[in-house]
């Protein structure tokens, strides 16, 4: 997870992520964000859950919340402006954070899962 840097959400923990681009694969868009902030290369990854679109996150555009687990990370951590820490987190810990963009939910269900 990173800890954001800007707008409501700063101060914040979420899934690494951002907006896809208009006919970018999920799969490669979440690839590319994991790229750009933290130039770690995001490879053997599984979708977990695919969240409904949530209008109220942003009014200036359509939000799909999508959660990936990453089997393997590569490379050297570099974060770039979006985010100011990374860090991986327990169960105890997690449930603990500020979390931004509806992610509490998602964790929710993870664990509820495992």
């Amino acid at each position: 997870m990173g800890k954001q840097t800007t707008g409501l959400s700063a101060g914040k923990w979420s899934f690494i992520g951002g907006r896809d681009g208009v006919s970018e694969l999920v799969r490669l868009a979440a690839a590319r964000h994991v790229r750009e902030q933290t130039n770690l290369e995001f490879v053997d990854a599984r979708l977990f859950r695919k969240l409904d679109y949530d209008e109220d996150q942003d009014p200036l555009g359509r939000i799909w919340n999508i959660a990936y687990l990453v089997g393997t990370a590569v490379g050297d951590l570099v974060l770039n402006e979006e985010v100011s820490e990374v860090g991986y987190f327990e169960r105890g810990e997690i449930v603990q954070l500020p979390l931004a963009f509806g992610h509490d939910e998602i964790v929710a269900e993870y664990f509820d899962q495992s």
